[in-house]
Parts: C-alpha cells; structure tokens; sequence
C-alpha cells in the first residue's frame, strides 16, 4: 500500500485509523458497534516484515494501554450524542482526515459457525469509507482461516489487487522469518 500512495521509493509513514472493542473482556457477545480508535503510526522504512510487525505491535500495545482509546471514545460518544448530526460528522470527518487509511483485525471463533442451518464458510468484512480516507484494509481470522479485504477510492489507491499480492509476499516473509527466529538469535531476523 505505501509503495502505491507514496511511491517505491517512500519511507513516510503511513497513519491509520485502527477500531479498537472497548467492550469488557468478560461482557457477553452482542451486535453493537462500541469501539474506540487509535492514531497510529505506522513506520513504513524498509524493515525486514519481522521488525515491521515488532515495532507496529509495540506500538499498538502502548497506545492501547495509554487513555488514548478512552478519551477518543468518550469523545465520539459525546460528540455523536450531544451536537446535531451535521456538526458532529464536521468533527468524525475531521478526524478521519488525519489519517491515510483505516485498518482494522476482525478476529472471530477458531471454530466455524452456522446459520439457518448452513455453515458459514468464510465471508468478507471491510470497514466503510469515511470522510477523505479512501482506503480501508480489513484482516479477518475466521476457522483458522485468513482473510484479507481492500476497500478503495481508485483515485487513492488504483491497483488494490496489488496490495493483496504484496500482502501474501510479506505474511510468507513474516513466516519464514519467525521460524528463523524460533531455531536461532531472533535478532538476526530483524
């Protein structure tokens, strides 16, 4: 994706919207949207995709535990709530502004499901367009099975299918290099 928006050879990062569930772990499982979003930074240099999951987790894992996540959902709560709808999209849009993409981990039930008595074999989940974000990437662990979904404005993002290429490339360089990591110096990966 960041070889598409800035170019082959571009370092920018990329910043992200990311939803984060701010339901209790031990609630019970409902359909409601109650989520928070973080802002976060997503260091696109030329790291092997080992050291790009390690630091994009340890920062997803410092955002998380901050008030971030807190204080942007008490924040769209009272916003959505407590100002006209045609004020309160000024502010989410505004928000969403700030970022190049929205990408989103849908993890689901290792195990399959069914409905009306057909089993649900896979599906496809993205998360909608908001504002000037033109780009929504949706990861989906379902039946321990992965899935990958682009959403994009073909102004932002005109190949997507490119990016799914170069998703696969990496996830089996990510693999390769975590098995390295496991049978030797986990450094040498990175």
């Amino acid at each position: 994706m960041q070889s598409q928006l800035y170019g082959k050879g571009g370092g920018d990062p990329l910043h992200a919207i990311v939803p984060i569930n701010m339901r209790p772990k031990s609630s019970e499982i409902r359909v409601e949207n109650n989520f928070g979003v973080l802002m976060l930074e997503v260091d696109m240099s030329p790291l092997s995709p080992l050291a790009r999951m390690r630091h994009t987790a340890a920062a997803m894992n410092h955002l998380k535990s901050s008030v971030e996540p807190m204080a942007m959902y008490v924040a769209m709560q009272m916003v959505v709530w407590l100002l006209p709808a045609s004020v309160s999209r000024m502010f989410v849009d505004y928000t969403a502004s700030l970022c190049s993409c929205i990408i989103t981990n849908n993890r689901s039930s290792e195990l399959m499901h069914g409905l009306a008595g057909n089993a649900l074999v896979s599906w496809v989940s993205w998360a909608p367009l908001r504002a000037d974000v033109g780009i929504t990437a949706t990861i989906l662990s379902y039946a321990n099975a992965l899935r990958v979904s682009i959403l994009a404005d073909e102004a932002c993002l005109p190949h997507p299918e490119q990016v799914l290429d170069l998703f696969e490339e990496q996830l089996v360089e990510l693999l390769k290099q975590a098995e390295q990591a496991e049978e030797g110096d986990p450094d040498d990966c990175v």
